[in-house]
C-alpha cells in the first residue's frame, strides 16, 4: 500500500499593515515608499521574511486620492515553497504640488516710461516654480500698479496665484516726471 499526500503552502497573515510615505500629486504609486509591515504564520509570533510591493505601481495618483482611496499591496514571501502570497490594503497623503516662487526670467523691452503712461510687459518671461521642482513660463500673471504709472513709482509687482498662493517677484522701472513745456507768448 501506498500512501501519498500534498501538503498545501501556508497562506501569510498580514499582522502589521505597511505604511506608505507621502507623495506628489501626479505621482504615480511606485513613486510611494513601503516601510514596515510583518507577515506572520497562523499568527504566531514567527515573521515571515518577504517584501511588500504595490499591486499597480503605475497608477497616477492625485489629491482626491488622499488619505481615502486603497491601494492593494502585494507580500511576497521570499521563500514561495513554503508560503504564497498575501495581501492587503494602505492608504497614503498625496500632497498638491504648491507655487513656491516666481521669477522675472527676462526683463520687459521697455522699463523707463513717462508718468502717465502704463506697464508693458512686452518681451517679460516670468517663470513659477513648484514644490516638485519642476518650473514653467506663465502668462496669467498680474502686474500693480495695472494703470497709469507715477513718477514716485520705482518698481512694478508681478503677482502669479496657484492653488491659494500668491508669489510675487519685482521688475525695476524709471518713471520720468511729464516734461514742462513754456509756452511764450
Amino acid at each position: 500500500v501506498t500512501y501519498s499526500w500534498a501538503i498545501g503552502k501556508a497562506v501569510p497573515e498580514i499582522e502589521i499593515t505597511p505604511e506608505a510615505s507621502a507623495v506628489l500629486d501626479g505621482s504615480t504609486l511606485s513613486e510611494s515608499t513601503l516601510s514596515g509591515g510583518k507577515a506572520v504564520f497562523q499568527g504566531r509570533d514567527v515573521q515571515i521574511q518577504g517584501t511588500f510591493a504595490f499591486e499597480d505601481g503605475t497608477q497616477v495618483l492625485s489629491v482626491e486620492d488622499s488619505g481615502k482611496t486603497e491601494f492593494k499591496v502585494i507580500f511576497t514571501p521570499e521563500d514561495p515553497t513554503r508560503f504564497i502570497s498575501a495581501e492587503c490594503t494602505v492608504k497614503l497623503t498625496v500632497l498638491p504640488i504648491e507655487l513656491t516662487k516666481i521669477e522675472i526670467t527676462t526683463p520687459p523691452a521697455k522699463t523707463v516710461y513717462t508718468a502717465g503712461e502704463s506697464f508693458d510687459s512686452t518681451g517679460m518671461t516670468v517663470t513659477a516654480t513648484y514644490s516638485d521642482g519642476s518650473t514653467k513660463t506663465v502668462t496669467d500673471y498680474t502686474v500693480t500698479p495695472d494703470g497709469a504709472l507715477t513718477a514716485a513709482d520705482t518698481a512694478v509687482t508681478v503677482s502669479l496665484t496657484g492653488d491659494g498662493v500668491t508669489r510675487t517677484a519685482e521688475q525695476a522701472v524709471t518713471v520720468n516726471p511729464v516734461p514742462y513745456v513754456i509756452i511764450d507768448g
